[in-house]
């Protein structure tokens, strides 16, 4: 009997070293695949958008993340009571969920912590035990977070993803209520052990779950904050962190390695789906565009000029089938308040074909045209001169009303 477990144990041994060998062709194969997927010119010309300042914000943030992960393994350590230093176990920690964070828990992280772990002498167990541990830590805070921001997604979002609008409030009462039972059960089980995936644990105390959820929250805050800096200006925190709590949901849930593609998935239905239910840009200050802005129904998403006069194009572009632009006084009656518009050409709802090419300025609550332009007038057909002089078909008046005929 001795001698065949002495006999099996080598053949373990190699096929663990197998294993480990398969495990890291696989995270090479999945990085290289990662990166050739970039295209890396881009990302230098998005890059030399950001802002020094914003690239240091984000990096701060990525720090203090990347150190609160870190601590993660120090809390399971202390609960296990692992005969471990302290330093040894926040750099395993960080290692470990540096590969978790970008190439996910299954296929990085957990891999990757067994193995230093193993080589400092921990017993399987145990590793077992640190994983578990240090999972309900990372998702103890995630529950209050993403419970707290699912509840103000809006209806409209739902309803343009095929969902019902009462889900965000369902799913966030279900999270906020989950991290609440976890927070009660370990203060009143401390000592206990629990049972998860049939690995025991022991009950964490409730000043340490209190711990757990306060780094969770930490941790969570960092992820988002950390993708808000560099997100493009009109999204929001809590749609930022929306999409992360969602994402990082469907990359756990997901059977994709590691989660990748996921959350980049996520990221677009969400917040492509926030600026189509969103209708009204809402501003707390004055707002500044830089570049050019185009407002219709025809407008496409990267609009190229439809209209270029002398080599410019224009800052300011209307583009639809109605193009007319209302100014509303809401002024009371003891006030002006006359509502004007310019209309352009006959609008194509108002007739079956053809109709009047024009530009025209409205008087609304009056229902008159006061000035109207029919398409295809002359140059000059009316001119006003500095002096104030007026000139009907000429840019020269030499008289206060110059009338010029080229068949008299």
């Amino acid at each position: 009997m001795t001698k065949s477990i002495s006999r099996t144990l080598p053949g373990l041994k190699r096929l663990g070293r197998l294993a480990f060998t398969g495990l890291l062709l696989v995270l090479a194969y999945l990085i290289i695949t990662r990166l050739s997927a970039i295209d890396w010119a881009a990302v230098w010309l998005a890059m030399q958008d950001y802002q020094a300042q914003q690239l240091l914000q984000a990096a701060g943030f990525v720090a203090i993340g990347y150190g609160t992960c870190a601590s993660y393994d120090l809390i399971s350590r202390h609960i296990l009571k692992l005969p471990l230093p302290a330093t040894h176990v926040a750099a395993k920690s960080f290692v470990g969920y540096s590969f978790s964070l970008n190439l996910g828990a299954m296929v990085g992280g957990m891999g990757v912590r067994y193995r230093l772990y193993r080589r400092s002498g921990v017993a399987t167990a145990q590793i077992l035990r640190l994983m578990m541990l240090g999972a309900l830590t990372n998702w103890s805070g995630y529950g209050l977070l993403a419970g707290a921001l699912l509840w103000q997604l809006p209806a409209e979002l739902m309803i343009a993803l095929g969902l019902p609008a009462q889900l965000p409030a369902l799913a966030g009462s279900l999270l906020i209520a989950a991290s609440a039972a976890y927070l009660i059960f370990c203060w009143r089980r401390s000592g206990s052990e629990l049972q998860l995936r049939g690995v025991r644990i022991p009950v964490p105390s409730g000043p340490q779950a209190l711990l757990q959820i306060g780094l969770s929250l930490i941790s969570w805050t960092c992820i988002i904050s950390t993708l808000q800096v560099l997100m493009p200006a009109g999204i929001s925190w809590p749609q930022t962190g929306q999409a992360v709590a969602t994402g990082a949901l469907a990359g756990a849930a997901s059977h994709v390695p590691g989660g990748i593609g996921v959350l980049e998935y996520v990221f677009v239905e969400m917040l492509d789906g926030q600026a189509a239910a969103a209708q009204v840009l809402e501003a707390s200050s004055d707002a500044t565009i830089r570049d050019r802005l185009c407002l219709g129904g025809e407008c496409a998403d990267d609009p190229s000029p439809q209209f270029v006069a002398d080599g410019f194009t224009a800052s300011l572009e209307i583009n639809d089938f109605r193009s007319r632009i209302d100014f509303v006084d809401t002024s009371t009656d003891s006030f002006p308040n006359t509502n004007w518009a310019i209309q352009l050409n006959e609008p194509d709802l108002s007739i079956a074909s053809g109709g009047t090419e024009y530009f025209a300025i409205h008087d609304m609550s009056a229902g008159t045209v006061p000035f109207l332009v029919r398409g295809a007038a002359p140059t000059n057909a009316l001119y006003v001169a500095e002096s104030g002089a007026v000139g009907l078909q000429t840019s020269m008046p030499q008289a206060n009303l110059h009338i010029f005929d080229d068949a008299v």
